[in-house]
């Protein structure tokens, strides 16, 4: 993984890393952190690093002091995305054409 990492990094100057996607990132914390912790150390250059999250990083992960972590592993902001909260509140906008495209 580290591999594919270092030479997706060096293909192009990036100024922001999201983590995002594919399943809520915060359910695999340790790897989050970890990875940001690498890539805080590797890049070389200046990088924000954020999250986007729905927010139940709290309760995927009971215990754990989230917000510090994430902090102190590097990341510079959080997006809480609500698509999943208030999903069902779009889809009757979008069933009664009130919404034409979401994201």
């Amino acid at each position: 993984m580290i591999d594919e990492l270092t030479e997706i990094l060096n293909t192009k100057n990036w100024s922001e890393i999201v983590f995002c996607g594919f399943g809520e990132p915060t359910q695999k914390l340790d790897l989050l952190l970890e990875v940001t912790k690498w890539i805080k150390r590797h890049y070389g250059k200046p990088v924000l690093c954020r999250v986007n999250t729905n927010g139940q990083a709290y309760a995927l992960n009971p215990g754990r002091g989230v917000v510090k972590e994430l902090k102190k592993a590097g990341i510079n902001k959080v997006s809480v995305v609500l698509m999943q909260v208030i999903k069902k509140y779009i889809e009757e906008f979008v069933n009664q054409g009130l919404i034409m495209h979401t994201m």
